[in-house]
């Protein structure tokens, strides 16, 4: 998928757009409780999380966490990919706030 060539490369923005028309996409020919919905859902969060957007891909994620238990049920390999990527999200925030706080002036 080329969003994820922009994200190997550091190209933020493109990479954020070209996923988020993917998914766009994605919901409107099959739909929110999709595969295909999840996997382009899980990759426009990591270009969030990769961009310091954590939020939206919090949000994202969270979304992904739900539709991913609906389609696959608990216990599933799916489930744990989608709470794996929730806990990367805590991961970068955690990590982004210590960082602001080595620089930060008092």
């Amino acid at each position: 998928m080329l969003s994820h060539f922009y994200l190997k490369i550091n190209n933020l923005n493109d990479a954020i757009s070209i996923a988020d028309k993917t998914l766009n996409k994605s919901i409107e020919r099959y739909g929110q409780l999709n595969p295909c919905t999840l996997k382009s859902m899980y990759t426009l969060a990591n270009a969030y999380r990769k961009s310091g957007e954590f939020d939206k891909a919090m949000k994202l994620n969270k979304v992904n966490y739900d539709n991913s238990v609906a389609i696959f049920g608990k216990n599933s390999i799916e489930e744990l990919k989608a709470n794996y990527a929730i806990a990367m999200d805590y991961t970068a925030i955690q990590e982004y706030g210590r960082y602001q706080s080595k620089f930060y002036l008092h």
